[in-house]
């Protein structure tokens, strides 16, 4: 008996000529961002997770609307997320060098750092970030 090849791609995301048709799942998924409403997708692995959130992402983005993807699989601290966030946010709201630059400096001077240093600087220092100025900002969008 002869083995037939599976029509589907495993192991990395797909492309339009390689995506199923989930229209219901397309469909929600596009409320839920709009709504801003947050979704936890769940199933087993290679079951097209990501493809779903790529092929939504990209819908939305011909639309005019700015999406920020993160993969945060490689992610193994608080200061690597926000540097990660605030890398895409300004590239997804910014198309020139120039202007991620510009931008990066107006989103940046909008977080105020607060350092802490104790009595053994060596062990007793940290660093947060200030967000109520930034909250009021994003509150007016």
């Amino acid at each position: 008996m002869a083995q037939m090849d599976s029509p589907f791609l495993y192991g990395k995301t797909v492309a339009e000529e390689n995506f199923t048709n989930r229209t219901a799942l397309i469909s929600r998924l596009t409320r839920n961002l709009k709504n801003h409403i947050n979704t936890i997708l769940i199933s087993p692995r290679r079951w097209g997770k990501s493809s779903l959130v790529k092929k939504v992402a990209s819908q939305l983005q011909s639309r005019n609307t700015k999406v920020i993807q993160l993969d945060l699989l490689g992610i193994r601290n608080e200061q690597e997320f926000y540097k990660l966030l605030a890398a895409e946010t300004i590239k997804a709201t910014s198309n020139k060098l120039t202007e991620w630059i510009q931008t990066g400096k107006e989103f940046l001077k909008l977080i105020t750092p607060k350092i802490s240093v104790g009595t053994d600087p060596v062990n007793d220092f940290e660093i947060n970030f200030e967000w109520k100025e930034l909250e009021k900002t994003i509150k007016k969008y």
